[in-house]
């Protein structure tokens, strides 16, 4: 059902509109819908646009000192998955790939730098876990992989960690996706330290004019757009529902 809200199933409803509106010889009114939707898909490509979704929706800054995690009491680095990829080149076993990828990428950064152990979420963790293992020489700690939304990736991770008297917790994903992302894993009972990753070309790096189109900001800025609209999605729909109990789904990897 989502696919029918999505930008190109948006923009034939527009059209559709605009074909009735001149059917109807409300002309004014198409060429006024008309220019609305030009104008609308010009401002989706601009660096302004990056700038207030980022302002609104990718609030949280970079980690400056991951060094740090552990002095501040940091128990876990816990990542969430954005998708796999089934790798012919590889042995076609399923490896991170979409948003997990980097994601994995700081998160064995951190490990690094930290020593913290590791916990995959999502229902790609186990491709995750195999990129982790062969490609950075480390091993998850835990791996959860029946968690299809960032809802059930906070729900299940607290399953794992908090009877484990683990709540501090470095959450890894992606710059859109921190706000939403710490709101729920807070809601379960997390102390949460944002590590954001892949920030919107790195904060518009070379700073260009703040209108100039630019293709590669079209999906980023339907991105924001999507996560400001998840923001409210989930104030809303858990604003007044408690907290729920953490479902029993613990996998430890030995």
């Amino acid at each position: 059902m989502k696919v029918f809200f999505s930008l190109p199933f948006l923009l034939i409803y527009g059209l559709l509109l605009v074909s009735v509106l001149v059917h109807l010889r409300l002309r004014r009114s198409a060429i006024v819908l008309l220019v609305s939707m030009m104008a609308s898909l010009y401002l989706l490509c601009t660096p302004w646009l990056t700038h207030v979704l980022m302002r609104m929706v990718a609030k949280t800054p970079p980690l400056e000192k991951p060094q740090s995690l552990v002095d501040n009491g940091v128990q876990a680095i816990v990542v969430a998955g954005g998708g796999d990829y089934f790798s012919p080149e590889t042995g076609s076993s399923s490896v991170a790939g979409g948003y997990s990828l980097p994601r994995l990428r700081y998160a064995a950064r951190l490990a690094r730098q930290s020593g913290l152990p590791v916990l995959l979420t999502g229902i790609e963790a186990s491709a995750m876990a195999r990129t982790l293992d062969q490609d950075y020489g480390l091993k998850a700690a835990w791996v959860e992989s029946e968690s299809l939304n960032t809802a059930e990736n906070a729900d299940r991770t607290a399953a794992i960690l908090l009877p484990l008297n683990i709540n501090r917790v470095a959450l890894v994903t992606d710059a859109w996706h921190m706000s939403r992302a710490t709101f729920v894993f807070k809601r379960h009972g997390f102390l949460v330290t944002p590590a954001a990753t892949s920030y919107p070309l790195a904060y518009i790096q070379g700073r260009p004019p703040l209108l100039l189109p630019r293709n590669e900001l079209f999906a980023q800025n339907m991105i924001g757009i999507s996560e400001l609209l998840g923001q409210v999605l989930y104030r809303i729909k858990f604003r007044s529902s408690p907290v729920p109990s953490p479902a029993p789904s613990a996998i430890p990897v030995s």
